[in-house]
């Protein structure tokens, strides 16, 4: 396969990832938010509505708005960056390129959401 072909599944893939996140997160502030837990499959499953405006098990949560946008956006955008360098100067397998553009989606959601906040 050339590389630009698979550049572009990549991208795809990037793009499919980061859209199904924004999109179930839409999906939860519409449909969970103010509502009471669902639960489904004998309490299995259980839908609950909660945000959290800071990092990784609520780091940051009461840090002024500044010092979050610096953290989590200028350090996110700093951290993915970096990984993609790392990407481009080695060579890596297809399954960690894969895995690679599923981190990075995944990051650049959280900039999307920290940026909407």
């Amino acid at each position: 396969m050339s590389m630009f072909k698979r550049g572009v599944l990549l991208c795809l893939l990037l793009s499919a990832t980061a859209g199904c996140d924004r999109v179930t997160k839409h999906l939860a502030v519409t449909t969970l938010s103010g509502e009471a837990a669902q639960s489904y499959l004998g309490d299995t499953v259980r839908l609950d509505f909660h945000e959290n405006a800071g990092g990784f098990l609520s780091a940051g949560a009461h840090w002024s708005p500044a010092a979050r946008a610096a953290v989590f956006q200028f350090g996110n955008g700093l951290f993915l960056i970096g990984l993609m360098f790392v990407a481009v100067r080695f060579e890596w397998s297809k399954l960690a390129k894969t895995g690679l553009v599923m981190i990075v989606a995944g990051g650049l959601s959280n900039l999307v959401d920290r940026s909407a906040v």
